[in-house]
């Protein structure tokens, strides 16, 4: 995809062989933070451009469920970071089980190389929940149980939700 670029508005990180391969200037090498990392791929795209393949929510079918959304003026958002057990089946599952049981609705998953062991990530959950008497103490408990079933978990955070929904 980048080789066919003719305005420059991509670039990719990958090896010396991809570059020569398709033709690709080098623009900077040993980009990596340790010498033995390991990049499985990634590419890059200019969002803004004509040629970006971006298919429209609208189009995604999702099935048919009767839930209704809550309501969400005074729902929170919260950020956890953990580790998982990688000789642990199941671990992240285990994990994520922990935020359905304490009525947390995971809203976004991402993952960072942990720095600690090769191919261990470091995962950061964002959660939306509905303040209530019941769940008030939501985070300390999570965190709690959280520790049980990771190497280490962190809150890095809770803040009020500054999306509303709208009827869609």
């Amino acid at each position: 995809m980048v080789s066919l670029e003719t305005q420059e508005h991509s670039g990719a990180i990958a090896s010396r062989f991809a570059a020569d391969y398709h033709g690709l200037d080098v623009l900077s090498e040993n980009i990596e933070d340790k010498a033995d990392n390991t990049t499985r791929f990634l590419v890059l795209r200019n969002t803004k451009s004509e040629r970006t393949a971006r298919l429209p929510f609208d189009a995604v079918k999702a099935p048919s469920v009767a839930l209704k959304p809550r309501p969400t003026p005074s729902a929170e958002k919260t950020l956890i970071s953990f580790r998982i057990r990688q000789d642990f089946p199941g671990a992240l599952a285990d994990a994520l089980l922990i935020f359905k049981e304490f009525g947390m609705n995971l809203t976004s998953i991402n993952t960072r190389p942990s720095q600690r062991r090769a191919w261990q990530y470091v995962f950061f959950v964002e959660c939306q929940q509905f303040p209530t008497d019941q769940n008030s103490q939501g985070v300390t408990k999570i965190l709690d149980k959280m520790q049980q079933v990771t190497e280490g978990c962190r809150h890095l955070g809770t803040w009020k939700d500054q999306l509303s929904t709208s009827s869609v």
